[in-house]
C-alpha cells in the first residue's frame, strides 16, 4: 500500500511540476511581451539565427525592425552582440556575455528585458510558442 502511494506521489510531483512551471512561464511571457506575444517571440528567436548566418534577407530584417520597433542601426548592433557572444572560440558564459552586451546597447529597456528573458528561458519559451500559435489559429 505504501509503495503504491509513494509511486502516485512521485508521478504527481513529476507531472504537476512541469504543468506549474509552464503556467508560470506562460504568465511571465504575457507580462513581458504584452499583446503581440507570438510575433515578438518569433522575431527575437530569429535575431540569433540571422546573426549567426549573417542573413542578407532584407524582408526578414524589415519585419524584425517593425515588430520590435527599432531602427536599422539598433538591429545591426543587436545582431553584432549575438555574433560576438556566439563566437565558437569561447565556450562558457555565453548568456552572461550576451546579457552584458545587450544591456550596453542603446535600445529601450523593455526590449533589453525581452531579449534577455528569451535567452534565459529559450527552451521553455519555444515549447510554449507552439501552444500560443495553435490557440491563436483557433
Amino acid at each position: 500500500m505504501l509503495n503504491i502511494n509513494l509511486m502516485f506521489l512521485r508521478f504527481i510531483n513529476t507531472k504537476m511540476r512541469l504543468i506549474i512551471e509552464r503556467i508560470n512561464l506562460s504568465e511571465q511571457l504575457r507580462e513581458i511581451y504584452g499583446s503581440n506575444l507570438v510575433e515578438k517571440i518569433d522575431m527575437i528567436s530569429k535575431l540569433s539565427k540571422m546573426a549567426k548566418i549573417k542573413n542578407k534577407d532584407m524582408k526578414a530584417k524589415e519585419k524584425c525592425k517593425s515588430v520590435l520597433k527599432i531602427s536599422s542601426k539598433q538591429l545591426y548592433n543587436i545582431m553584432k552582440v549575438y555574433r560576438k557572444c556566439s563566437n565558437k572560440k569561447r565556450s562558457g558564459g555565453k548568456l552572461k556575455r550576451l546579457e552584458k552586451g545587450i544591456n550596453m546597447l542603446e535600445i529601450r529597456d523593455s526590449l533589453k528585458k525581452e531579449i534577455i528573458f528569451f535567452e534565459k528561458n529559450k527552451k521553455g519559451i519555444l515549447e510554449l510558442q507552439d501552444v500560443f500559435k495553435s490557440k491563436r489559429r483557433n
